[in-house]
């Protein structure tokens, strides 16, 4: 069974098996809430429908600590207190409400259906170390290699560093620090090395036709390198040193882009375009939503001044902009656990984007038909940087949030991760060929695609904490590489959703 945790509103109940020496870590939760067959309301007995009943019902612990107690709440209304029942020997009070947080907005589906309490004491939402756990910087499988004389000052990847970003102070970059440790670990990965070397490797990619795309080339990714082919690929990807720019970008210019990063053509003092590898290569600059680091500077001063209150409070404040129910919130909202998600998802973000200035680095495109990247093999949609996590993660992770008419709340929220994090099942299921065909989907299965029915998973904290952690730089990924990075899936947590 589950380590389920104790009673204390502060337990994480998602546990992890990480047995000393020999196997795999793996990841198991609490059994999730069931709602009875009938809901009774005033007086009459209704077939129960989750999504039409499920904010009656609240949630506790049941006996044997590894899932969740159900009943019905005696309300009318939505942020409805119920007055205690004391006479009846089956009442006992709310304590985890199910449901959405509001009537009104758009959430998450997994929050619209588990509730911020019932996420929380799951161990979706917070982890608290409980015996003090081994903290370590990542470091990936290559990294001595890269670094052989364990020198603090060339931790961070090359094409990371400093003097790669347009105007990053000193304390901005160290603001920045354990993002690109981890993005380096990423980046000083033989999985990761395999990626680079099967994009520039255009001579063994396969082809297929395609209705609306025209010819397309899929990438192979080799299971092993040579020596050899592992140093050619390290010298390509410290060309990029000469091709490329990281920036931060405010906002509101982001949000202008559609995105919280993107890859763009760089250009020189003319305004011509940069070329990069050959005549049909060109360079990139990388802009990055300056949320992201407004976001972590802001827990840097926090902590800095001895307290985690201002942190706390600020993620407080998306609750109340919003008027959740104190019903129906987290009954907190640990300020590590958003950081450490925001360093994550910030790190296989800046991972992502480098991918894509790579291939524009060092994939040909000749006229504007063609497909600008390729395929890597098995997926329907040639989204590099989407692709690329997917294949090293098993899982692209992105923040839950209440969706709503202010895209600049929402953008705030998903660098924030104050609600945790999802992840899908197939990732490109519902992909689609954009607009300006910069990314493309295939034609052939997109009918059959967007019957499917796709599935989506809360990711366990404990999962985002343990990028933090001794045992996995050390042991796990050392001996199981990226396997050990794989993002958990957990079934029974799972909603199915249609395409609408």
């Amino acid at each position: 069974m589950p380590d389920a945790g104790n009673e204390s509103d502060s337990s994480s109940v998602v546990s992890v098996t990480t047995p000393p020496s020999d196997r795999l870590r793996t990841y198991t939760a609490m059994d999730p809430p069931q709602l009875p067959n009938v809901t009774v309301i005033g007086g009459d007995v209704h077939q129960t429908e989750w999504n039409k009943h499920i904010w009656r019902y609240t949630a506790r612990k049941d006996i044997f600590g590894t899932g969740f107690e159900v009943r019905q709440m005696q309300i009318d209304t939505f942020d409805g207190y119920e007055v205690p029942d004391m006479a009846d020997d089956n009442y006992w009070l709310p304590k985890y409400n199910l449901g959405p947080p509001t009537q009104t907005g758009y959430w998450n589906g997994l929050i619209e259906k588990w509730g911020f309490p019932v996420l929380e004491k799951a161990g979706f939402l917070n982890y608290y170390p409980r015996d003090g756990d081994d903290y370590i910087d990542p470091i990936g499988r290559l990294a001595s290699k890269r670094n052989p004389s364990g020198d603090l000052d060339q931790r961070i990847h090359p094409v990371l560093r400093q003097d790669m970003w347009r105007d990053l102070d000193d304390d901005q970059y160290q603001t920045l620090e354990q993002v690109l440790l981890l993005a380096s670990a990423l980046l000083d990965d033989p999985a990761t090395l395999a990626i680079f070397h099967a994009i520039v490797d255009v001579n063994s990619m396969t082809e297929f036709n395609d209705i609306d795309n025209g010819k397309c080339k899929v990438a192979h990714i080799p299971a092993t390198l040579s020596d050899e082919q592992e140093a050619e690929v390290y010298r390509k990807i410290l060309a990029m040193r000469d091709w490329m720019d990281w920036s931060f970008a405010p906002q509101k210019d982001m949000i202008r882009d559609n995105a919280l990063a993107i890859t763009v053509r760089r250009y020189d003092g003319n305004g011509q375009e940069m070329r990069a590898s050959s005549e049909h290569c060109h360079q990139s600059s990388i802009k990055i939503c300056q949320t992201f680091l407004d976001i972590l500077r802001r827990y840097d001063e926090d902590i800095s001044n001895g307290c985690g209150d201002v942190t706390t409070e600020s993620l407080k404040a998306w609750s109340d902009l919003v008027h959740v129910p104190v019903t129906r919130r987290p009954r907190k909202l640990d300020g590590v656990s958003a950081y450490n998600r925001t360093c994550f998802f910030l790190a296989h973000t800046i991972v992502h984007e480098f991918f894509h200035a790579f291939n524009a680095a060092y994939f040909p495109v000749s006229d504007d038909q063609t497909p600008i990247s390729p395929w890597l093999h098995g997926n329907r949609s040639n989204e590099l940087g989407n692709a690329t996590i997917n294949h090293l993660l098993g899982g692209e992770p992105f923040a839950m949030i209440r969706y709503g008419r202010s895209r600049a709340e929402q953008r705030r929220q998903e660098c924030a991760a104050p609600y945790g994090l999802w992840s899908a099942k197939q990732w490109d299921l519902w992909s689609e060929t954009t607009d300006d065909k910069l990314v493309r989907a295939t034609t052939a299965d997109r009918q059959q695609a967007f019957k499917t029915v796709q599935v989506f998973y809360p990711v366990p904290q404990k999962y985002v904490h343990n990028m933090t952690t001794r045992k996995t730089w050390t042991h796990q990924v050392p001996r199981y590489g990226l396997a050990a990075l794989q993002v958990p899936k957990l079934e029974d947590w799972a909603i199915a959703m249609r395409k609408t």
